[in-house]
Parts: C-alpha cells; sequence; structure tokens
C-alpha cells in the first residue's frame, strides 16, 4: 500500500479505513471485555501487545490457563506470546500493522513486564528467543517479584476501566479530553509500564486511542462531534511527532480544527486526524508534491519551537 493509498483511506470513515492493528482492537473489543471481566485491566494489556497475532496468542494462551492464579496466569500467558514471536518472518510481523509505519511495541512492553531480557553472558544454556526485524536475541525470565508489581499495575485499572465504561463512550471531543485524562491520571498512579508518561505522550495517547475507539464504535459512536469554536490543538493523538500541529494564520490567533480540516482536504473523523497529519507530513516532505484534491499547502521547511510545524495560510 503506497503512502497515497493509504492517506485516501484515513480520510474515509466507518471501521475498514482504520490500521489493522486498531481494526482488529475494534472486531474484538465485545469479545476482550466480556472475556477480562474479571479484571478490565487485563484489556489494557491485551491492547499493549499491538500485533494481531500476540494478541491472538495472549487470548487463547490465557484460556487455556484457568485454573491458574491470576498474576501467574499473565505471567505464564506472555510467555507463551515470547516463545511464538521466536523467529516469526519480519514481513508476515510488520504486515500486521497495516500501514507504512510499523513499532514492535510488545517487544518493549515483555521487557518492562520482565518476562523476557535481552541475552547476555548470564543466560548460557537458557532458552534463547530470537525476534524482531534485527534478530535481537532475548532470553525468558523467571517468574520474580519485579514480574508481579508489574502485572499488578495493569490489574490495578479495573476500578478505573468500570467507571469510563459506565460512564459511556465519549462523543464529543472534550469528552475524548476527558475520559483520557481520567485513564493517563490511573495509568501513572499505579505506574502501569510504558504507560507513565502522562497525557500527550506518544505510548500513553497511544493507548488511550487504542482504547477508546473501540470502546466507541462498541456503542455506535463512529466519529467524535466538533464545533466551529473547536482548537486544533484539542485535537490530541500520538502520532504527529513531538506534538507537531498544523497552524494557519488566523484573525483570532487560535487555529480551529474545521478550518485545519478545510485547508489541508480532510474528511476524516477528527479522533484520527493526527494519525492522517503524521501521514500526510511525511509525505510532503519525502515526495515534495501535492496530492490530488488537496489544496497547495506551502509547508515551511523548519521546526519551530515546540515541535510546531506551522502552515501558511493558502491562496486558493
Amino acid at each position: 500500500m503506497t503512502l497515497a493509498q493509504w492517506k485516501a483511506l484515513l480520510s474515509c470513515a466507518g471501521d475498514k479505513p482504520l490500521p489493522l492493528d486498531l481494526r482488529h482492537a475494534v472486531e474484538t473489543f465485545p469479545t476482550i471485555r466480556t472475556l477480562f471481566s474479571e479484571c478490565l485491566g487485563h484489556i489494557v494489556l491485551y491492547l499493549a501487545l499491538k500485533f494481531p497475532t500476540p494478541r491472538r496468542v495472549f487470548e487463547t494462551a490465557w484460556l487455556e490457563r484457568r485454573e491458574e492464579e491470576a498474576c501467574l496466569r499473565v505471567f505464564n500467558s506472555l510467555q507463551v506470546v515470547a516463545r511464538t514471536m521466536h523467529s516469526l518472518p519480519n514481513a508476515q510481523e510488520a504486515s500486521e500493522i497495516g500501514g507504512p509505519l510499523h513499532a514492535h511495541g510488545w517487544q518493549v512492553l515483555l521487557q518492562k513486564m520482565f518476562i523476557m531480557r535481552r541475552l547476555s553472558a548470564e543466560d548460557v544454556g537458557n532458552e534463547v528467543l530470537v525476534l524482531g526485524n534485527t534478530g535481537t536475541r532475548f532470553s525468558l525470565c523467571e517468574f520474580s517479584e519485579q514480574a508481579r508489581v508489574a502485572i499488578h499495575a495493569f490489574q490495578a485499572l479495573d476500578a478505573c476501566l468500570e467507571y469510563v465504561f459506565i460512564h459511556g463512550a465519549p462523543v464529543s471531543v472534550p469528552d475524548w479530553k476527558q475520559t483520557a485524562t481520567i485513564l493517563c491520571r490511573a495509568f501513572l498512579e499505579h505506574k502501569v509500564p510504558g504507560l507513565t508518561g502522562g497525557y500527550g505522550t506518544y505510548c500513553t495517547d497511544w493507548l488511550v486511542r487504542s482504547l477508546l475507539i473501540p470502546f466507541m464504535r462498541f456503542e455506535n459512536v463512529y466519529r467524535l462531534a466538533i464545533t466551529g469554536a473547536t482548537a486544533l490543538i484539542d485535537l490530541n493523538g500520538p502520532d504527529a511527532k513531538n506534538k507537531r500541529k498544523v497552524e494557519m494564520e488566523s484573525t483570532t490567533g487560535e487555529t480551529l480544527a474545521v478550518e485545519a480540516f478545510r485547508k489541508v482536504g480532510y474528511g476524516g473523523a477528527p479522533e484520527l486526524f493526527t494519525m492522517w497529519l503524521c501521514l500526510f507530513g511525511s509525505m510532503c516532505r519525502s515526495r515534495k508534491k501535492w496530492a490530488r484534491g488537496v489544496l497547495r499547502v506551502p509547508l515551511v521547511q523548519k521546526k519551530w519551537p515546540r515541535g510546531v510545524l506551522r502552515v501558511a495560510r493558502v491562496e486558493k
């Protein structure tokens, strides 16, 4: 899939245009909400694995270990994930992300949770796993207190997710921001591995989006509502590097979301705008040409304070 095709898909409405990892989360949300009903925090762990394959493996391993204590059940299921991903062909793994960008979040997650570690001289004779594009070698860890603490951090999210689900899916940009703030505070309070950066950081924002969009679809909310007063800065998301936003010259001094959408030719859901914007920016910088049907927006080739990429007013 070319970058232009991917951009076009993200501009559409509905579930099919979503990248595979997010679409998979939407499709499986009803199942995992029931599967992990006894501890909703496991939903966050499941989503954090990112790729459909490790998610499916985790779900299967979880179901096969009904008699185990909850914490040990999570640990053993994640070790099954690591073993299954051993020497998995790179093409198969990378294709699951569904677009031109891919990151192997599950590898980092399993290390942060003390499920596995990079192979060292101390691991002589241990089982060796070869994972990822670079063929990095890992060794499985023994169950430890560190692993227990990491697993308990996810399990401690149960009450927070129960509150979010009872409160209902966000239907507007302010609703999204309020719910995201609640989730981010819980991640920080419980020191959830990989999610302690707070609101506005990549991994945290990515997980929030991976949870809220499936929840919205589950409750038949297919796009957030915005008004003419919704500011562009309110459209939070993980994909614009360094929180890159599009800024227009404006008489009010504040860029409005509807104005930004019109200027760059975006017609998709507001909650997917930063995903689209990241790809749009990459296309403009790498190809140095404009996509058909998009107004000519002269990008200034320099970074402004706080990583903001400014876009000058267009001439029709």
